[in-house]
Protein backbone atom coordinates (compact mmCIF):
# COMPACT_ATOMS: atom_id res chain seq x y z
CA UNK A 1 0.00 0.00 0.00
CA UNK A 2 1.25 3.13 -1.19
CA UNK A 3 1.28 5.37 2.20
CA UNK A 4 2.10 2.37 5.48
CA UNK A 5 5.00 2.70 5.06
CA UNK A 6 5.35 7.02 5.21
CA UNK A 7 2.43 6.66 8.05
CA UNK A 8 5.00 3.85 10.15
CA UNK A 9 8.08 5.91 9.48
CA UNK A 10 6.14 9.17 10.88
CA UNK A 11 5.32 7.17 14.16
CA UNK A 12 9.10 6.08 14.29
CA UNK A 13 7.99 2.61 14.13
CA UNK A 14 9.54 -0.56 13.17
CA UNK A 15 7.60 -3.16 10.59
CA UNK A 16 7.15 -5.92 13.40
CA UNK A 17 6.07 -3.54 16.14
CA UNK A 18 3.68 -2.25 13.91
CA UNK A 19 2.03 -5.43 12.75
CA UNK A 20 2.14 -6.21 16.42
CA UNK A 21 0.24 -2.68 17.38
CA UNK A 22 -2.26 -3.68 14.89
CA UNK A 23 -2.51 -7.14 15.79
CA UNK A 24 -1.42 -9.03 12.21
CA UNK A 25 1.68 -11.47 11.75
CA UNK A 26 4.68 -9.29 10.54
CA UNK A 27 5.12 -11.26 7.29
CA UNK A 28 1.36 -10.42 6.37
CA UNK A 29 2.11 -6.57 7.21
CA UNK A 30 5.43 -6.90 5.23
CA UNK A 31 3.57 -7.67 2.05
CA UNK A 32 0.85 -5.07 2.64
CA UNK A 33 3.72 -2.39 2.78
CA UNK A 34 5.53 -3.75 -0.31
CA UNK A 35 2.57 -4.05 -2.07
CA UNK A 36 2.66 -7.69 -2.66
CA UNK A 37 -0.65 -8.24 -1.24
CA UNK A 38 -3.56 -6.08 -0.87
CA UNK A 39 -5.69 -6.17 3.00
CA UNK A 40 -9.46 -6.88 2.34
CA UNK A 41 -11.92 -4.49 3.34
CA UNK A 42 -12.12 -4.85 6.66
CA UNK A 43 -8.32 -5.00 7.13
CA UNK A 44 -8.20 -1.60 5.19
CA UNK A 45 -10.81 0.02 7.67
CA UNK A 46 -8.82 -1.26 10.37
CA UNK A 47 -5.36 -0.01 9.18
CA UNK A 48 -7.44 3.47 8.31
CA UNK A 49 -8.45 3.36 12.09
CA UNK A 50 -5.32 2.68 13.58
CA UNK A 51 -3.32 5.50 11.56
CA UNK A 52 -6.02 7.82 12.17
CA UNK A 53 -6.11 8.39 8.03
CA UNK A 54 -9.01 8.20 5.79
CA UNK A 55 -8.68 4.61 3.29
CA UNK A 56 -8.57 7.02 0.40
CA UNK A 57 -5.48 8.26 1.64
CA UNK A 58 -4.53 4.95 2.28
CA UNK A 59 -4.50 3.94 -0.95
CA UNK A 60 -2.92 7.03 -2.54
CA UNK A 61 -6.13 8.52 -3.72
CA UNK A 62 -5.92 11.54 -2.30
CA UNK A 63 -3.04 13.69 -1.01
CA UNK A 64 -4.64 15.09 2.55
CA UNK A 65 -5.00 11.96 5.12
CA UNK A 66 -8.16 13.38 6.38
CA UNK A 67 -11.78 14.00 4.85
CA UNK A 68 -12.01 17.94 4.29
CA UNK A 69 -15.09 18.74 6.10
CA UNK A 70 -17.84 20.66 4.81
CA UNK A 71 -16.74 24.26 4.92
CA UNK A 72 -20.70 26.12 5.39
CA UNK A 73 -20.97 23.12 8.11
CA UNK A 74 -17.81 24.07 9.97
CA UNK A 75 -18.19 27.78 9.77
CA UNK A 76 -21.59 27.29 11.33
CA UNK A 77 -20.09 25.31 13.76
CA UNK A 78 -17.44 27.68 14.35
CA UNK A 79 -19.87 30.52 15.07
CA UNK A 80 -21.58 28.70 18.34
CA UNK A 81 -18.02 29.81 19.64
CA UNK A 82 -16.05 33.70 21.17
CA UNK A 83 -13.13 34.66 18.86
CA UNK A 84 -11.21 33.34 21.84
CA UNK A 85 -12.27 29.90 21.71
CA UNK A 86 -12.14 30.02 17.56
CA UNK A 87 -9.07 30.83 17.33
CA UNK A 88 -7.78 28.19 20.19
CA UNK A 89 -9.81 25.71 18.20
CA UNK A 90 -8.31 26.30 15.04
CA UNK A 91 -4.54 26.47 16.62
CA UNK A 92 -5.49 22.96 18.15
CA UNK A 93 -6.76 21.55 14.81
CA UNK A 94 -3.59 23.22 12.78
CA UNK A 95 -1.34 21.03 15.08
CA UNK A 96 -3.36 17.71 15.03
CA UNK A 97 -3.84 17.87 11.22
CA UNK A 98 0.28 18.36 10.69
CA UNK A 99 1.89 16.37 13.46
CA UNK A 100 0.83 12.83 13.99
CA UNK A 101 2.50 12.59 17.37
CA UNK A 102 -0.47 15.36 18.66
CA UNK A 103 -3.02 13.04 16.88
CA UNK A 104 -1.15 9.63 18.53
CA UNK A 105 -1.22 11.58 21.89
CA UNK A 106 -5.31 12.79 21.42
CA UNK A 107 -6.53 9.14 20.13
CA UNK A 108 -5.17 8.18 23.29
CA UNK A 109 -6.20 10.55 25.80
CA UNK A 110 -10.07 10.90 24.28
CA UNK A 111 -11.16 8.37 26.58
CA UNK A 112 -9.16 9.08 29.34
CA UNK A 113 -10.96 10.00 32.85
CA UNK A 114 -10.62 13.68 33.67
CA UNK A 115 -7.94 12.90 36.37
CA UNK A 116 -5.85 10.91 34.03
CA UNK A 117 -5.67 13.54 31.12
CA UNK A 118 -4.45 16.76 34.55
CA UNK A 119 -2.07 13.59 35.26
CA UNK A 120 -0.64 13.55 31.84
CA UNK A 121 -0.16 17.25 31.81
CA UNK A 122 1.35 17.52 35.10
CA UNK A 123 4.29 14.45 33.57
CA UNK A 124 4.63 16.37 29.86
CA UNK A 125 4.92 20.04 31.88
CA UNK A 126 7.77 17.92 34.26
CA UNK A 127 9.12 16.71 30.83
CA UNK A 128 9.49 20.40 29.44
CA UNK A 129 10.96 21.53 32.92
CA UNK A 130 14.05 19.27 32.75
CA UNK A 131 14.97 20.71 29.05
Amino acid sequence: MIRLKELRLDHHWNMKETAEMIGIPYTTYISYEKGEREPNYEMLLKLASFFDVSTDYLLGNVSEPYMQLDTERMKNYLNSYSDDEEEELNEVLTELRSRSDMRMLFKVAKDATPEDVRQAVRIIEALRRKD
